[in-house]
C-alpha cells in the first residue's frame, strides 16, 4: 500500500472553490492559497516547494481536469523504487473527447 499525501493549489480563485474543497475533505488535503493568479507553472511550483520542505520522495503533478487511471500512482511509483536512477517519470496523457488521441 502506498501512503499519500495531497496537496492541491489555488491560483487566487474567487467562485469559493477553496472553501468547497476544504467543506468537502478537511484534513485529507492541503491547499495552498496563493494571493494571486501564478499561472499553471507557478501554482506547480508552490506545491513544489512545499514537497521538497517536507522531504518527500515523490511529487505528482496533475491539473485541475487530469483524470489519473487507478493503476498510474502505483505504476509509477513502483518504476521509480526499481530504477533509482531515473530522476522523472510521466504517463500518456489522452484527450478525453478522442481518447485514441495521445496529447
Amino acid at each position: 500500500m502506498i501512503l499519500l499525501d495531497t496537496i492541491g493549489g489555488d491560483n487566487a480563485s474567487t467562485d469559493g472553490s477553496p472553501e468547497r474543497i476544504l467543506k468537502k475533505y478537511g484534513d485529507q488535503v492541503t491547499l495552498l492559497q496563493n494571493a494571486e493568479n501564478l499561472g499553471g507553472s507557478g501554482g506547480f511550483n508552490t506545491g513544489l516547494r512545499l514537497v521538497l520542505e517536507k522531504g518527500y520522495s515523490y511529487a505528482m503533478c496533475l491539473d485541475d481536469d487530469a483524470m489519473v487511471d487507478e493503476q498510474a500512482i502505483a505504476e509509477l511509483y513502483t518504476y521509480l523504487e526499481q530504477h533509482p536512477d531515473t530522476g522523472m517519470a510521466g504517463a500518456r496523457v489522452y484527450h478525453t473527447q478522442m481518447p485514441e488521441y495521445v496529447q
